[in-house]
């Protein structure tokens, strides 16, 4: 099958580790409906990981990824590199998500367009709220995935609402 997929990771519960979740439902605010990318909130999905992984040819994943940056600090990966990367590691789903992407890379299914954008956390207590300094990095990752969803050929210019 030949989706493409954005997947929102995360947990709003834990502040900065639901920024996947919350630039997800900022896309969806922006997309229109002839858009050919799906959304999804990866916190409502659970155990479907692995088979949506697999059914991809386009995979964008976006989360908190702890780097030891400067915290609201844009950060990307690309194909493989996402695949091997320990570090960063927010909290406990990521390993999941590292266990999947592995698997599909045994199984030969790894999405041939793969790429990840987060941003380094600032505070992961409890809240519902992102911090401020990660607010205030999401529009640059809406703006990078717009970019990156565009050069894969996923969006148009009219696909995005104002």
């Amino acid at each position: 099958m030949n989706r493409s997929i954005v997947l929102g990771l995360g947990n709003c519960v834990n502040r900065d580790s639901g920024l996947g979740i919350h630039a997800v439902r900022a896309m969806a605010a922006h997309l229109g409906p002839a858009a050919g990318v799906e959304l999804v909130d990866g916190s409502l999905i659970g155990l479907d990981i692995p088979h949506l992984v697999e059914q991809c040819e386009h995979l964008l994943l976006i989360d908190a990824i702890d780097d030891e940056q400067v915290p609201g600090m844009l950060i990307e990966r690309r194909g493989a590199e996402i695949v091997p990367y320990a570090g960063g590691m927010c909290a406990p789903y990521q390993m999941i998500v590292q266990d999947v992407l592995a698997r599909a890379t045994l199984h030969g299914r790894l999405p041939a367009y793969l790429h990840m954008i987060g941003v380094q956390p600032a505070d992961m207590t409890r809240g519902w709220e992102l911090s401020p300094r990660v607010a205030a990095s999401l529009p640059a990752v809406l703006f990078r995935a717009r970019i990156l969803l565009t050069g894969w050929g996923m969006l148009t210019p009219c696909d995005w609402n104002a």
